[in-house]
Order: structure tokens, then sequence, then C-alpha cells
């Protein structure tokens, strides 16, 4: 589904796709990421953390990335993509725990 913006987050799978994704937005708002973060009311280091995909929004952090979606003009109503992309960036992100597993022997 593409939001009023234009960026469908339902094909982001990774880190880096939700970061460009989440770029696009903020580039589409017109804002900086400082402008971001201040429209928001979120610190420069958590939007400069999604925008880089450095971070991810987390389950307790729903509200932040929902502050900064809002500010990108993302409506609630496109908000729960948002929710399960960053779910499934992060789910791709980690080693699976076989993995974890196998590097711990």
């Amino acid at each position: 589904m593409t939001t009023r913006r234009g960026v469908d987050p339902s094909g982001i799978a990774t880190r880096a796709e939700f970061a460009a994704q989440l770029t696009v937005l903020r580039e589409r708002a017109g804002l900086s990421a400082r402008e971001l973060a201040r429209s928001a009311g979120v610190p420069l280091a958590t939007v400069g953390g999604y925008l880089s995909g450095r971070h991810l929004p987390t389950a307790a952090s729903r509200d932040v990335l929902l502050r900064v979606l809002d500010a990108c003009g993302v409506g609630s109503e496109d908000a729960d993509d948002w929710i399960d992309a960053a779910g499934r960036a992060r789910r791709n992100g980690r080693p699976s725990s076989r993995a974890r597993d196998d590097a711990a022997r």
C-alpha cells in the first residue's frame, strides 16, 4: 500500500530500506533531519539513527515513530504499515538463533 507521500512500506525488509524510505518521506515533507526532530518532538539523535538505519523503532518506541511519521505527513491510517515495516527490518537484521548458536561454538 502506497502512502500519500508515495512510499510503500510493505516492501521494506531491511534496516537500509527502512532508512531509505523514511528519508524519502522526510525529503518529500521538505524537512531537514533537525526540522523533523523538532517538529516531532524527538531527539535529533533518534531521528538520525532511524534515517541512517543505525537504529530501528521498537514496540516500546511506537509513539516516537508515530510522531515522526505524522511530522512527515503520514496519516494514522498508514502508520501500522510503517510499524510492521520496522518489525520486519528488525527481524531481518538479526542472525537467526541457530546462526548465533553456531557462532558461539
